[in-house]
């Protein structure tokens, strides 16, 4: 019979060995909760954004005539109110805006909504179709300029950035009683502007994050090549809206026939 002692220094090392493994085998099982975790989340947000629609299948349609309370409004200066069939949008403060949103989220979509600008002090008003809206630091907008003039932009995480500089257009009606249709096709990462049935031409940045350019009708960036298409990953879903901007006080339109299909 053979009788085997450690020696206080076997012991402990035979001691570091158990509590080195024992934190190895808790560090893999911390790495594999956190990717477990992970994928959890995942399939959450998977779950959340919206299916892709069918082409052309209706998604949502309103004449502001019921069901009026899936849109904001509010009162004050700044004012969103559904009257007469219509979302009509106030600003009486300089230098101001303010949207109302749909509270339905779309992925895929083909959005269009008629705008009259009823009252206006200020030739350079703006009026806009918000898409993909998460919140008031994540969207894009398509606006139109009071002097015929329209600009696509996208804001993301608190930061505006220019997708299509200002550029006139024949086909924007201008003027007290103007009635416009906006549109805006967007699959994927890929989005078409329209007015009044008209596709736009645009002026996406170019590399070397030069900024949208025009001078005149010659686009110069994007290697001096004008577009019928913005390409853009930043947002993949979210809401649709309308708004409206003036610097001098006074401007009052209304929206209506809010359309959505499948693009």
């Amino acid at each position: 019979m053979s009788i085997v002692v450690e020696f206080p220094e076997q012991q402990e090392e035979s001691s570091s060995r158990s509590w080195f493994k024992r934190l190895l085998i808790a560090l893999v099982i911390v790495i594999i909760l956190l990717g477990v975790v992970n994928l959890a989340i995942l399939g959450l947000k998977a779950l959340d954004k919206p299916a892709a629609p069918a082409p052309r299948q209706l998604l949502y349609v309103t004449s502001f005539d019921a069901y009026n309370e899936e849109w904001s409004q509010f009162d004050g200066q700044m004012s969103s109110k559904i009257d007469n069939g219509q979302l009509v949008i106030s600003i009486n403060s300089a230098h101001d805006g303010a949207y109302a949103f749909l509270d339905h989220d779309f992925s895929d979509f083909d959005a269009q909504v008629t705008a009259k600008i009823q009252e206006t002090n200020d030739e350079y008003n703006e009026i806009g179709l918000l898409f993909r809206y998460r919140d008031p630091n994540n969207y894009y907008i398509f606006k139109l300029r009071g002097d015929g003039f329209y600009r696509v932009e996208r804001r993301m995480d608190g930061t505006t950035e220019i997708m299509s500089e200002w550029h006139n257009s024949p086909a924007i009606m201008t003027g007290i009683d103007a009635l416009n249709q906006l549109r805006v096709v967007g699959r994927s990462s890929a989005f078409q502007f329209y007015v009044n049935n008209e596709p736009l031409d645009l002026c996406p940045k170019g590399p070397n994050r030069l900024k949208s350019t025009w001078n005149g009708d010659q686009c110069l960036s994007n290697n001096k090549q004008i577009s019928r298409r913005l390409f853009d990953e930043g947002i993949d879903y979210g809401k649709i809206g309308v708004a409206v901007r003036n610097d001098v006080p006074g401007t009052v339109v209304a929206f209506d026939d809010v359309v959505v299909t499948g693009p």
